[in-house]
């Protein structure tokens, strides 16, 4: 079940000084992304201070999770054209939802998974994250084949219950 601390970080925001450690991102990293058009931040003067909400910074730290394992957000492309992004901020804004509805429903919410796979025709090959509910999702796609037939693999999965987990306890902690 959705914890009320999961669902009150998910709706709350947060000063970088306490979300930028629990996200292992540092504000040079983080800006020089806004500056490429990778990420959103909101307007903010010299000396004040930079808050996010508890969505944003979960996809900050899956921006840093990918980074890290080699999908890293690539400059020159339009925001809505990258591989390594697309789908993802959608995915984690349904998750979050799902977290917020779940927890409002007493309902049990098992984990959640944005599962980075090859999108698009047959001519290219391209990818997008897209959500799945089970281990069994993720799973059960066919795998690449050395003649392409049927391929529909996965490239990369992301627990966003795991790092929603993670990330909220530390930036509570941190408070």
């Amino acid at each position: 079940m959705s914890s009320f601390e999961e669902k009150s970080f998910l709706e709350s925001s947060f000063p970088s000084s306490t979300f930028l450690p629990a996200i292992c991102c540092d504000g040079r990293k983080m800006h020089a992304w806004a500056d490429r058009g990778i990420i959103d931040l909101p307007e903010t003067g010299q000396g004040q201070k930079l808050y996010l909400h508890g969505d944003d910074i979960l996809f900050l730290r899956c921006l840093v999770i990918s980074s890290n394992a080699g999908l890293a957000p690539k400059a020159g492309i339009r925001r809505a054209n990258r591989p390594a992004i697309r789908g993802l901020e959608q995915c984690i804004k349904r998750f979050s939802q799902n977290i917020i509805d779940d927890y409002e429903q007493d309902n049990p919410s098992g984990e959640i998974f944005a599962v980075y796979r090859i999108a698009g025709e047959s001519g290219g090959i391209d990818g997008e994250w897209q959500l799945a509910y089970s281990r069994h999702d993720i799973l059960q796609a066919l795998h690449i084949v050395e003649n392409g037939v049927k391929a529909a693999p996965f490239w990369a999965v992301l627990s966003l219950s795991a790092i929603l987990d993670d990330v909220q306890k530390k930036v509570w902690a941190a408070l």
